[in-house]
């Protein structure tokens, strides 16, 4: 009888820290869109997903790719998405869609950090079904790092004590359960039903708060090792792959002329090597685009709509060569 209770206090025990970290976990974690792209790519066919970074995301719209090519595409970028993201977001699309096509917008900005643990280093992550290949995401990710950030995944998120109760009761809405986009849309940006946040002309003072610049000498080994892997993986399954660096205002290209300058001959060398296609659209011609600071939200190159769909005619474009 007293091993009994002890098992039984034991598993009561479990199970109610288990639902303690529901409950944090969905007052404190923040509402994130991804939620929906993740939902999106497992419930539908695609022949082709964009990764990358927030560039990609605010840059790219399916809609007019698809016009284009004939194919089906989901944006699945993110800002704050970094290589081992990348990676292994491309190998879940491969084993629930069989994709054929890849394209990876690349800010080499981010080839510059690890992805150190922080608030989206766990937004990815969670949003994968279990398999094996969110088995292989964790070692590459969290393994190694602070064990709260598995035993409590709120934790990451301790910050986000204000708005709570609204964030939790905004998790039971309709909208949310049912992985609805518009359920982020602002008065500000719109988000498509392939992933694309589609931002508004509107008047706001333009800023460089997230832009970060190539230093070669800041290069992470760690980013270059899951590329690598990305490459191989593409070529193992016969995922066609390009590469590609979205536009930023002229204003930021002339302001710092030699970190885009350096960043591009870097990378134009290190694909090549790879033998994967690059396309640097900062110096490539595009019909329509307007590159100075008004086709841009900031500094860092988020487009606004009417921009984007210039872009993706172009990257429809480059993908019917594909």
């Amino acid at each position: 009888m007293r091993n009994f209770k002890r098992v039984l206090f034991g598993m009561l025990f479990v199970g109610t820290i288990m639902c303690v970290n529901q409950v944090l976990d969905l007052a404190l974690k923040p509402t994130d869109s991804f939620r929906s792209d993740m939902h999106n790519l497992e419930t539908n066919d695609y022949d082709t997903i964009f990764v990358g970074t927030s560039h990609g995301k605010a840059g790219i719209n399916p809609n007019v790719v698809d016009a284009m090519t004939g194919d089906k595409s989901l944006n699945l970028c993110r800002g704050g998405e970094n290589v081992v993201d990348s990676y292994n977001i491309v190998r879940e699309a491969y084993r629930v869609n069989k994709i054929k096509k890849v394209v990876y917008e690349m800010d080499p900005g981010y080839w510059c950090t690890d992805g150190n643990l922080g608030p989206d280093s766990r937004t990815f992550y969670d949003e994968f079904p279990f398999s094996t290949i969110k088995a292989d995401y964790y070692l590459d990710k969290f393994w190694g790092e602070d064990f709260r950030v598995t035993v409590f995944p709120w934790y990451l998120y301790k910050k986000g004590v204000n708005g709570a109760v609204s964030r939790f009761q905004s998790k039971l809405t309709d909208s949310y359960r049912n992985y609805d986009y518009q359920f982020y849309d602002t008065e500000v940006q719109k988000f498509t039903e392939r992933g694309q946040i589609a931002i508004q002309r509107h008047e706001t003072p333009k800023d460089e708060k997230n832009l970060v610049l190539w230093e070669e000498n800041e290069l992470s080994k760690k980013t270059i090792t899951e590329f690598d892997k990305m490459v191989s993986f593409c070529r193992k399954k016969n995922i066609s792959l390009v590469v590609v660096t979205a536009p930023v205002p002229q204003e930021t290209i002339e302001t710092y002329r030699s970190n885009f300058e350096k960043a591009n001959a870097f990378f134009t060398k290190f694909m090549q090597g790879r033998g994967v296609k690059y396309y640097n659209y900062n110096y490539m011609n595009i019909d329509g685009f307007d590159k100075s600071l008004n086709g841009f939200v900031d500094y860092d190159g988020h487009m606004f709509t009417d921009q984007a769909d210039i872009f993706s005619k172009e990257i429809g474009k480059l993908m019917k060569e594909m």
